[in-house]
């Protein structure tokens, strides 16, 4: 009886024994597949590490990118302001910007004349230039001319010579002034052509201004060709 119990405890231990070899050899089977899988699947850069314990440890590495700055650029647009509107190009006439005059100025258009033939004060325009204290003498009819008495003593006559806007393109006039009779001045202008004249008129009591047409083509139906813009006398 003791024989066959001991016959049977070895068979069991024998079979325990197998029992465990299968069981270790299964266990040794199942961590080396989950290591190759592990291995099989494991990411770009990655490191693995075996546990004494057969545990796959994945350890990550990061990879630095290279870093990009952008730099937002802003366009600023300036627009330029629109220029005023300049009349003279659009064909509008303009006012003057009369010649300095010092205090006491006498301007001739605020003073009646002592004597005149076919002068006429008003507004008239000069090269598209609009002067309000303007003098106007005809030309035809042999001349005509516009003479001042002046009560205080003057040093300079200034003003601006021209034609007429209305009048033909191709007038031309001779400006002539006299002091108490004797020849102080002359000039000549032609159409769109105005001059600035400045000449002293010594101690002149009269002052007469003549204009005489040298083109033949001056002739209008009103008003004066020959044109005096602003004309005034400076004090000594």
């Amino acid at each position: 009886m003791e024989i066959h119990d001991a016959m049977r405890e070895h068979r069991t231990n024998r079979r325990m024994l197998r029992v465990n070899l299968i069981i270790g050899l299964s266990t040794a089977v199942i961590t080396l597949v989950g290591t190759l899988v592990g291995l099989r699947f494991l990411p770009a850069g990655g490191v693995v590490a075996i546990a004494p314990k057969a545990e796959v440890t994945v350890i990550d590495t990061v990879t630095a990118l290279t870093t990009v700055t952008a730099t937002a650029t802003q366009t600023v647009t300036v627009t330029q302001a629109p220029a005023a509107p300049n009349p003279a190009a659009a064909g509008e006439p303009v006012d003057s910007q009369p010649m300095a005059a010092a205090s006491g100025a006498l301007f001739l258009a605020d003073k009646d004349a002592s004597d005149d033939h076919w002068a006429y004060r008003d507004t008239y325009t000069i090269k598209r230039t609009r002067y309000t204290r303007a003098i106007a003498i005809a030309t035809d009819n042999d001349g005509g001319f516009v003479e001042y008495t002046l009560e205080s003593r003057y040093a300079t006559f200034k003003t601006t010579l021209g034609i007429n806007d209305l009048a033909g393109d191709s007038c031309e006039v001779a400006f002539r002034f006299y002091g108490d009779g004797t020849l102080l001045h002359e000039q000549s202008v032609e159409y769109a052509k105005p001059k600035k004249v400045e000449f002293p008129i010594g101690d002149a009591v009269k002052i007469r201004i003549s204009a005489d047409d040298l083109s033949g083509n001056c002739f209008m139906n009103s008003g004066g060709a020959a044109v005096m813009g602003d004309p005034h006398l400076a004090s000594a």
